[in-house]
């Protein structure tokens, strides 16, 4: 299944004690704060893995990052 990838943030925002999320092309979530918390705390963890996933796929993996700086 193809996926379309969106490059703008979406933005959070509260009213009372709901979180609200607004992404791209109308996107929109309503959290309590602790399932807001655990999601924010996810999405860090995935955007970490998928940022080295580019860069291991233009071979820039930490070891050769790490070198390049070194040298």
């Amino acid at each position: 299944m193809a996926r379309l990838v969106h490059d703008v943030p979406g933005k959070a925002t509260t009213e009372g004690s709901v979180v609200l999320l607004d992404g791209p092309e109308g996107t929109a979530l309503s959290l309590t704060p602790a399932a807001a918390e655990e999601t924010g705390q996810q999405l860090i963890r995935a955007a970490e893995k998928a940022r080295h996933a580019e860069l291991v796929k233009r071979g820039e993996s930490n070891n050769s990052v790490h070198q390049r700086q070194e040298g």
